[in-house]
């Protein structure tokens, strides 16, 4: 662990630090009086120094304080939590960066029905948020109405959507197929930083990706925080409601097409920055137990 000088985490909202508080950040976007007459860039230019404000508020900056203080050295952090994205932008990010030898990677899957799965036909992904099936598996079995983004429904697409979906999950065994679609997600990315020998460890954020009991023998486990029993949200919500963001404006639970919003009690919410500062204790105690078995000491592999 002493050799760590970095942390980079990478995921969705609940990496970039949503909800630290919840109230002061919708006072600074679309809640603020002026928003609506403020013209793009100044909203994008707040919409940056909000991002700024959860990063600096999220379990990436509180975990590299724990660590900085357990080995009486510095450690940075980057946050490259992104709103709304899915598994497969996730890799993309994680892919792209440039990482350095010294570097622990912190990695928060999310909801692969963010991802644009195969078993949706290309000509709907262009008319589905960035090819979305739901935000997550709570939002898909619970709203009434589905999760899509249709730019005209001339041909009847949401009419059918709609009516395709009511029996999509009763007949379909989609949480088998996302379980073996995320396998290859985790494996891909386990390959990724041991080929270039690079540290890192996983958590999921609000939806397990498997079930640990049906892991197959080449994905390892070693460096996944409580892989198939916990996840952020419900390690959170298991220390009680303040270590969540408040419930009356929790993203999931918003009203669509005048239907009745989601159960509150189950529907994923964001750490509160008490949350995060809980879940950066919970990681760097993961931390510890595994760190002679990190790569962080060895000779690394440049990446180009």
């Amino acid at each position: 662990m002493e050799n760590i000088s970095r942390i980079v985490a990478v995921g969705d909202s609940f990496t970039l630090g949503v909800g630290t508080s919840q109230a002061f950040e919708e006072s600074q976007l679309g809640g603020h009086p002026k928003w609506d007459q403020w013209p793009d860039n100044v909203k994008d230019a707040r919409r940056n120094y909000i991002n700024h404000f959860r990063r600096d508020n999220s379990f990436s900056k509180f975990l590299a304080e724990n660590i900085s203080e357990e080995i009486g050295t510095g450690v940075i952090y980057d946050n490259l939590g992104e709103s709304g994205i899915g598994n497969t932008t996730i890799i993309d990010n994680i892919v792209n960066f440039e990482w350095d030898p010294s570097d622990l990677a912190i990695v928060g899957f999310s909801s692969s029905l963010r991802d644009p799965l195969p078993i949706i036909p290309n000509a709907f992904k262009k008319f589905i948020h960035k090819g979305h099936v739901s935000w997550s598996f709570h939002e898909f079995l619970n709203s009434k109405a589905p999760y899509v983004h249709f730019e005209d429904n001339t041909k009847g697409l949401q009419d059918f959507w709609i009516h395709f979906v009511k029996n999509y999950y009763a007949k379909t065994d989609l949480i088998k197929y996302t379980q073996e679609y995320n396998k290859i997600l985790i494996y891909f990315t386990q390959q990724f930083f041991e080929y270039h020998n690079i540290s890192y460890i996983m958590f999921d954020a609000f939806e397990s990706m498997t079930p640990k009991s049906n892991l197959p023998s080449y994905i390892d486990d070693t460096f996944y925080w409580k892989i198939g029993e916990e996840t952020c949200f419900s390690y959170c919500r298991s220390r009680g409601d303040t270590y969540l963001e408040p419930d009356n404006i929790a993203p999931y639970t918003k009203e669509v097409n005048d239907q009745p919003p989601v159960d509150i009690n189950e529907a994923p919410r964001h750490p509160s920055r008490k949350g995060h500062v809980a879940f950066a204790e919970e990681l760097f105690k993961f931390i510890k137990k595994i760190s002679k078995k990190l790569p962080i000491q060895n000779e690394k592999k440049s990446l180009i």
